[in-house]
């Protein structure tokens, strides 16, 4: 920790900043120049503790420059990152309300310019101006909502560092590449590399200043490359795809305390060949990890949209053969130029979106959904009912089919599915391993079809516990949500009110729409509990489409046409009014 020299005629960078706060928004213009007097200005360098958990709440924190990681100890002994504090926001205001010890300990993820206002010096300023504490209240009330849903800071990375983790791999050309991107999405953007080094914070946090983005490329040694480390937001190791880490002495993911910094994962595609993805992620253990193939601009532009929070997630929901609602969905989205680079899903959602995540195009995904689920019923392989009604062979022979020998970690677009984990009685998010496997499981409604047996544990229908998996994109903080829910209406209805004494003559006059089959019904009943927890989903997307599915049966596989149509109508009616979205892009 260092003190930053007093001001003298040249305007330093945390110069006003307290004109600023989203707290003093309101207060006495002439109380801020007293403040700034007050006000302690330092330095801290990236990885260095600011405060524990547990120490005396002594003081709040301003940031100018520069971002800091919000963590508290977990049951295992180890750490969860609560949130991140980019410039302009507080830290540690929570002791400032309550009078309690720190509840968690804030580190520097990387050099970072903060001033110091003390409790005694903060209570004044109450006393003189009550409407501090309200501010205060709001700030305190909206970073916990945060941290309760996994969102970090709103203040968006505004730089980051490509460090090379493969042997012998140069980065200069991604980060042009990824300037060029940048600049397309309306970024002023600096690439700074190791003749940089040797210059003060100042000068960096001048060129930042001066910029809506800085990448510093990690292409000059050690002491450039934890000079970079010191100075970026956010951090991107860059691997070879086809080749599996080799041992190393590097260790930039990790600082001399310990702790290990968030990361992601760039994994380029120079060669045929991608069996080394695994071995990445087990090695990096990123946040995130994104495809760059060779020559592929719309991969790069990918990169630039997850770095400025501009990346766009799709969710997904189960709902048997009204999912064939998505392909059509999906169509209207891709004419209306709207990228997609997240994707979940549950159930049926789940399997149209690792087509998506597959990149599949609008002829291929209906092509194989067809082949898939229309030319012939996938779950009329019946059986003796010991563990379900039908035997799953069929649906996990066409997964396999049109999902050979593929991981999910290697499709193109970062994708999760979910299913329920009967052992534990949670939602399991597949992130890794067999596509087959995890869709197979994400579908398997119980008494319907078996469930999946994985390192002992049973799995089961994702939609019983969240039909709508919005949180697996949300967490994740990178962008908007566009979400499809194709069981929002009313599904599942009768006319006849005597079931208990049906004749068989009744039976089959009266045919199944007015008396639902068990199979319709252990479907629906599956899936009412993730249906209601899928309702709070749909307020937190920021475009939500809602096909008119109402004639069309969960099993009626022989709908495809009229539900893609009817996901077509809902997509292109929503974006024609959706031109205020910054995620619409039209040519």
């Amino acid at each position: 920790m260092s003190q930053l020299p007093p001001e003298g005629g040249a305007e330093q960078p945390w110069r006003h900043a307290i004109a600023r706060l989203p707290l003093l928004q309101g207060i006495d213009p002439q109380l801020i120049p007293v403040l700034e007097q007050q006000v302690e200005w330092f330095n801290l360098l990236g990885g260095a503790t600011l405060f524990h958990e547990g120490d005396p709440g002594d003081a709040l924190y301003i940031v100018t420059h520069g971002r800091l990681a919000v963590l508290r100890r977990s049951g295992e002994g180890g750490e969860v990152l609560l949130a991140e504090i980019g410039p302009g926001e507080t830290v540690g205001e929570m002791a400032m309300v309550t009078g309690e010890p720190r509840s968690a300990t804030v580190v520097a993820l990387r050099d970072t310019t903060l001033g110091r206002l003390t409790k005694a010096d903060f209570d004044a300023l109450l006393e003189r101006h009550p409407r501090a504490m309200l501010m205060l209240t709001r700030l305190v009330v909206t970073r916990l909502r945060r941290a309760n849903v996994g969102q970090w800071s709103g203040s968006p990375d505004r730089s980051a560092v490509l460090l090379p983790a493969s042997q012998g791999l140069e980065v200069r050309d991604l980060a042009d590449r990824l300037a060029a991107a940048l600049g397309r999405l309306g970024r002023a953007v600096s690439v700074l590399d190791h003749r940089c080094l040797g210059n003060s914070n100042e000068w960096f946090h001048g060129v930042e200043e001066a910029h809506d983005f800085t990448l510093y490329v990690a292409d000059g040694g050690a002491v450039w490359a934890r000079q970079c480390l010191r100075q970026a937001d956010r951090r991107l190791a860059v691997a070879d795809a086809a080749l599996a880490p080799g041992p190393t002495a590097e260790t930039w993911h990790q600082e001399p305390d310990g702790r290990r910094r968030p990361c992601d994962l760039v994994l380029l595609h120079e060669r045929a060949g991608h069996a080394a993805v695994g071995a990445w992620l087990d090695h990096v253990q990123p946040a995130l990890h994104c495809h760059v193939r060779a020559g592929n601009a719309a991969d790069v532009d990918r990169l630039a949209r997850l770095l400025t929070g501009r990346a766009v997630g799709l969710v997904l929901s189960g709902g048997g053969a009204r999912g064939f609602a998505h392909i059509g969905a999906l169509t209207a989205l891709r004419e209306a130029g709207v990228p997609i680079d997240l994707v979940a899903g549950a159930s049926m959602g789940a399997i149209v979106g690792a087509g998506v995540a597959a990149e599949w195009d609008d002829k291929e995904m209906r092509s194989r959904m067809r082949a898939a689920f229309v030319d012939s019923n996938p779950l009329g392989d019946y059986t003796l009912p010991l563990v379900a009604l039908v035997k799953g062979k069929r649906v996990a022979d066409r997964l396999r089919q049109h999902f050979p020998g593929l991981e999910i970690e290697q499709l193109w677009r970062h994708f999760t599915c979910v299913s329920t984990n009967l052992t534990k009685g949670d939602l399991e998010l597949h992130r890794r391993g067999p596509v087959w496997r995890a869709l197979r499981a994400s579908v398997a409604l119980p008494g319907v079809m078996p469930p999946v047996v994985q390192r002992g544990e049973v799995l089961a229908d994702g939609g019983i516990i969240n039909n709508f998996p919005v949180q697996a994109i949300e967490a994740l903080g990178r962008g908007p949500i566009i979400g499809i829910d194709v069981a929002h209406d009313r599904a599942f209805v009768a006319d006849d009110e005597d079931w208990e004494r049906p004749s068989l003559l009744r039976l089959f006059a009266r045919g199944r729409q007015d008396r639902p089959g068990i199979l319709r019904l252990l479907m629906r009943a599956g899936t009412v509990n993730g249906l209601g927890i899928a309702r709070s989903g749909r307020a937190a997307v920021d475009l939500l489409l809602t096909p008119s599915l109402e004639d069309i049966d969960m099993l009626d596989w022989k709908a495809f046409d009229r539900a893609v149509a009817a996901g077509y109508r809902a997509a292109s009616l929503a974006l024609e009014g959706a031109d205020h979205l910054a995620f619409i892009s039209r040519d």
